[in-house]
């Protein structure tokens, strides 16, 4: 594996342990909160039924109008609103049609005891009635009772007790007036009768003493049914409800009919607890209001006509409930509902445990998935350590390469740099032996010219004749001749790789260079057949010198017919492979052993056959391989069964 593959699987690893767990966690809790929220709908659904089978008449009142509330005692009626601070919040506000007029209506009353009213208004001024002026504020009350309506005028002319009766008598109200700062307050009890079956009130506002017009009203909407608890229903909610479980009784319209509370206790968990089950959820919970014995109105979110649940977050935060709604459905027919409250306290204790398994689990994880980097840094390390000993022992401080070093086997990036430094180094230590046997072989081509000279210099001193002089003079021209071949093929190399920086290139067409190239093979070498082959009909297009590759042509050519005998065909070939051009040049000389072919495009190597009078430096096939490269291509060589082939890669222009 490679090392970028090995640090891509170890922070795989890194990651995909806490995301498992998550996902782990998230799954667990989506189990436990489906199960939780089925449960409690399956009792809401099972409790509708038994109500709507069991109480079938309880659910024939009214499903809007206004609601009365459950006392616990007598009220005193002072004028004043202590006694009913707990439901002020759940007041009924009066349409107005003034500014400067608010009303808040709340009823209440005991069980088979009588009603109670208490109107509280916000008012500019407080004008009470005068005998000599006429009236100033003043309230209707409309009391609905056995099918008929009767109307009440309460039209105080001071603050305290007010008493008064409808036109027949048999209606009779009483209570206290109260002004405040911002306006005033009545308390009214309903004397007779004692339990009403609907109620109407408007108040009319007058601000100026003088004139006594009325400027406001504020009033319901008609004579309004009055909707109360059934204790029946609270009964039966006590027999069905589970243990740890909150219901609520209501109508279509969301007022409480009944409620019953079998909870074992209170609180529910603090501290992070609820925070991680809203990250647990996804979405933040919305808030539950404030629920107890008193609550008038409540509903869910959704639709009421089927079985449904919502998650909320309960006491300011601290914990989190479940609540479920079902429909109770008489012939078919949706009368009311049955709304549950379950905590979720258990719910949460097994998220927070299942993330501290997760916090377990995923610490002890990463701590061996450390270990495991840290042992693969020291890994990693040490394998460099040993490379950079391996690089620097093959190395003396003075350059000169000891020996080659062992490459690598390891397949990563570290095996690919050891490979690499490895034949670095190899290629350094046989640059560096070329060098030192580089005296030795121009020794070895310098000695036999000089030699030559010397002895014909030596015996043209020694001869009379003139034949005999001109004889040593010409094998005396014959040396320096030689000798100034061999400086001139030295100084070659170094001509031409200048050259090659000041080359103009240009597109150059292979197939017809070869073309005219072996046309002029066949002049130059009558005593040898050439064939020119190629595999495709396209034209090769490469991007290069004319004359820089009519040279490298040359070099292998005069290569092949040094390795040649007369007669011989020597084979060119021009091909595809992909998008380079291959050329090819075959001779059917002795096959080059591959040890030869490595180092044979070096320069000063030559392996020529001995007995060859001409002078051979070994530097032909170093220009050859100088041009191609220049050409952005690649020369190699390889025996053939009965010869020797030279390839040539070039890469060919696009389009």
């Amino acid at each position: 594996m490679k090392l970028r593959g090995q640090l891509l699987l170890i922070t795989v690893l890194v990651v995909l342990i806490p995301v498992a767990g998550w996902q782990f966690v998230k799954t667990l809790e989506q189990s436990l909160r489906q199960a939780h929220e089925q449960a409690l709908i399956d009792s809401a659904t099972a409790i509708a039924r038994t109500l709507a089978s069991d109480h079938r008449e309880r659910w024939t009142g009214p499903s809007e109008g206004l609601y009365v509330h459950r006392l616990e005692g007598d009220i005193h009626l002072d004028g004043h609103d202590g006694e009913w601070e707990r439901w002020l919040d759940q007041a009924s506000v009066l349409p107005s049609s003034s500014r400067t007029l608010a009303v808040h209506l709340v009823l209440a009353e005991r069980e088979r005891g009588r009603l109670h009213l208490l109107l509280r208004a916000v008012d500019d001024a407080l004008v009470f009635a005068d005998p000599d002026h006429g009236p100033g504020d003043r309230i209707e009350l409309f009391i609905g009772h056995n099918g008929q309506d009767h109307r009440i005028l309460l039209a105080p002319m001071a603050p305290g007790w007010i008493e008064a009766r409808d036109e027949t008598g048999s209606v009779r109200v009483q209570g206290n007036w109260q002004p405040r700062r911002d306006g005033w307050t009545l308390e009214l009890q309903v004397a007779d009768p004692p339990r009403p079956e609907h109620l109407g009130v408007s108040v009319h506002d007058v601000d100026d003493p003088d004139d006594r017009q009325v400027v406001g009203r504020a009033q319901t909407d008609g004579i309004q049914p009055l909707i109360r608890r059934q204790p029946a229903l609270g009964d039966g909610l006590a027999r069905l409800l589970p243990d740890n479980t909150r219901a609520w009784a209501t109508t279509p319209a969301g007022w409480v009919l009944a409620q019953h509370d079998a909870r074992r206790g209170t609180g529910g968990p603090s501290g992070p607890a609820p925070v991680l089950f809203e990250r647990l959820l996804g979405d933040r919970l919305p808030e539950r209001a404030s629920l107890d014995s008193d609550t008038a109105h409540l509903s869910l979110p959704g639709s009421p006509e089927q079985a449904s649940a919502a998650w909320m977050s309960a006491n300011r935060g601290a914990g989190v409930v479940v609540m479920a709604s079902a429909p109770v459905e008489i012939d078919r027919q949706r009368v009311g509902q049955v709304i549950l409250e379950r905590s979720a306290d258990e719910l949460l204790v097994l998220a927070n445990q299942a993330v501290l398994r997760l916090f377990g689990t995923s610490l002890v994880g990463l701590l061996l998935i450390a270990l495991l980097l840290i042992g693969f840094a020291i890994l990693l390390s040490e394998r460099i350590r040993r490379l950079r000993n391996r690089a620097e022992s093959a190395v003396l401080p003075d350059g000169r390469v000891v020996e080659p070093i062992e490459a690598p086997r390891a397949a990563d990036e570290i095996g690919d740099l050891g490979r690499s430094m490895a034949e670095l180094i190899e290629r350094q230590y046989r640059h560096q032996h070329y060098l030192r046997t580089l005296a030795d072989k121009l020794a070895h081509e310098l000695r036999t010219p000089l030699a030559t000279i010397r002895s014909s210099l030596d015996n043209l001193a020694q001869v009379d004749t003139t034949r005999d002089r001109e004889r040593y003079r010409q094998r005396a021209e014959q040396g320096c001749n030689r000798l100034g071949t061999i400086l001139q093929s030295m100084s070659q190399a170094a001509r031409v790789e200048e050259a090659l920086d000041s080359e103009h290139f240009e597109p150059v067409d292979l197939h017809r260079l070869l073309t005219d190239y072996v046309a002029g093979c066949e002049v130059t070498y009558p005593e040898r057949q050439f064939i020119f082959e190629t595999r495709s009909g396209r034209p090769f297009i490469v991007r290069g010198s004319a004359d820089l590759l009519a040279q490298l042509l040359d070099k292998l050519v005069d290569n092949a017919v040094d390795f040649s005998q007369n007669g011989a065909c020597i084979r060119l070939g021009l091909g595809r492979r992909g998008r380079q051009a291959i050329l090819q040049v075959d001779n059917p000389g002795p096959a080059i052993s591959e040890a030869v072919a490595e180092t044979l495009f070096d320069s000063m190597v030559s392996c020529r056959p001995d007995g060859n009078d001409r002078v051979h430096l070994g530097l032909g096939l170093y220009i050859a391989r100088l041009i191609v490269r220049h050409h952005g291509g690649d020369i190699g060589a390889a025996g053939l069964a009965n010869g020797t082939r030279f390839e040539v890669s070039l890469p060919l222009m696009e389009g």
